[in-house]
């Protein structure tokens, strides 16, 4: 199983390409049929969707990073800078980490997680506490990523 969702479109564009390639075959006065592709993909349900959305190992990497930066000596080390630099390169590495590493092949979901990224860190709190400490509360991050976690796999990429 992949990472890239697999929606009825996707399943009906297969089933497309097959038929065409057959019939391309079949008016080339080929005796060798096309075999029919020995797995066909199945549509993805909610469980699958809400699965593949998470990013995982972006928020692993950021709270493997985070988890470092919390034994860094405060009077050295600039810990909310340091934390805002984690959370930017982690975000900037969402995209292409997504499409090449993960091999996510639709823009839509890599957006998806993209998104999701920044809610778990908005959830996991710091460096958010410290900058936004007049409003912020943990609370309204880790609300908001379970209602965006649980309500986007109603979607499909």
């Amino acid at each position: 199983m992949g990472r890239t969702v697999v929606s009825k479109a996707d399943v009906e564009k297969q089933a497309h390409e097959f038929l065409e390639r057959a019939k391309a075959t079949a008016a080339a006065g080929s005796l060798a049929a096309e075999r029919a592709p020995a797995q066909v993909q199945a549509v993805d349900d909610y469980r699958d969707r809400l699965m593949k959305y998470i990013p995982a190992d972006l928020v692993a990497i950021y709270l493997t990073l985070t988890g470092l930066l919390k034994m860094a000596d405060p009077k050295r080390t600039p810990i909310q800078a340091v934390g805002w630099i984690i959370f930017g390169i982690v975000l900037a590495v969402s995209l292409p980490w997504q499409r090449k590493v993960v091999k996510i092949s639709k823009w839509n979901q890599v957006w998806i997680g993209t998104f999701a990224f920044v809610f778990w860190a908005i959830s996991l709190g710091e460096p958010f506490t410290t900058a936004w400490s007049g409003w912020y509360q943990p609370l309204y991050g880790s609300m908001l990523l379970v209602l965006y976690t649980f309500l986007i796999p109603l979607f499909e990429a």
